[in-house]
């Protein structure tokens, strides 16, 4: 069998496996760590996110998503979309309905694998043909790759199997993430020494202090950078500030909190950071389209 004939025979094996766990539109959780699927009927899109670092399969349809200051990637049925870092982004699904669902499949990306894979990899190459640096690139997915998710995917009707089998194919998908033309990005967000992975520490550390104040020379002296080199690249990589990056953290953490009925609106606002209600307000309208309050009255009308 042809290696194209094989990735179609796994891209059909992955839709009944995915459309078996959502007859309906929506996105889950699966029973392995880390692995999701979902399920799209409906063109357009889902608004602002901010996920950890991933891949994404689209088993079926096409989709485009667009990080602040780069330009939009486009990728179809067996191709992945792999975020190497946590990057402020926005996805638009294209070409689906109910009679022909958009379908993928995603997986958190763990470091401290790339890392384990990386150091039995002594002669791994990395290619420098892009020196822009970018937070995600699509690659074509290779027959092993698809056939992987495959196998964790059917994981999910043999729970019993999850804490032996998983890991491994998980791994195994790793080691092919490295294989392809992302292998050079994940790598240098992995190795330390080199700007992605400088910026990811700095991302790192944003994320567990997003409530706290924040200052760009002090970001940029604990990741051993120059302010005005940090500045730079941490623009060039996210085509935002670490100030402004700082504040959608806040934001985005304010939203689960609302989705989660914490409080009050000032209550969520201080919760996060801010000392102005009212302000907190204000942006975040500016970056989810309505204001806290409307946030809640929807979440209340659709619970």
């Amino acid at each position: 069998m042809s290696k194209t004939a094989l990735q179609d025979f796994s891209l059909a094996q992955a839709e009944t496996l995915i459309k078996r766990l959502l007859p309906e539109e929506g996105c889950l959780q699966t029973a392995v760590p880390g692995l999701k699927c979902g399920r799209r009927e409906t063109v357009g899109t889902l608004g602002c996110s901010l996920p950890e670092p991933f891949v994404s399969l689209l088993v079926r349809g096409s989709k485009t998503t667009s990080y602040p200051g780069d330009r939009p990637l486009n990728y179809q049925r067996g191709q992945c979309l792999v975020s190497a870092v946590t990057a402020p982004n926005e996805a638009y699904y294209n070409q689906c309905s109910a009679m022909q669902p958009l379908l993928y499949v995603s997986l958190r990306i763990d470091y401290q694998m790339i890392n384990d894979l990386l150091s039995k990899l002594p002669h791994f190459g990395r290619h420098r043909s892009e020196l822009r640096l970018r937070p995600a690139v699509v690659v074509d997915a290779s027959a092993e790759l698809i056939a992987a998710f495959v196998r964790l995917l059917d994981l999910v009707w043999t729970p019993e199997r999850i804490p032996v089998l998983a890991p491994l194919i998980v791994q195994e998908i790793h080691y092919y993430l490295l294989m392809s033309n992302a292998g050079s990005m994940l790598s240098d967000f992995a190795l330390s020494g080199v700007v992605p992975n400088q910026l990811a520490r700095s991302i790192n550390y944003l994320k567990e202090n997003y409530h706290k104040p924040i200052f760009v020379d002090e970001l940029a002296r604990m990741v051993h950078m120059a302010p005005s080199t940090f500045f730079r690249h941490f623009k060039a990589m996210f085509g935002m500030t670490p100030m402004q990056y700082h504040k959608q953290l806040r934001l985005f953490a304010a939203r689960k909190l609302l989705w989660q009925n914490f409080g009050s609106i000032s209550r969520v606002a201080y919760e996060v950071g801010y000392e102005s209600s009212s302000q907190f307000s204000r942006d975040y309208k500016k970056l989810f389209g309505h204001t806290p309050t409307e946030e809640v009255r929807v979440d209340a009308e659709d619970a």
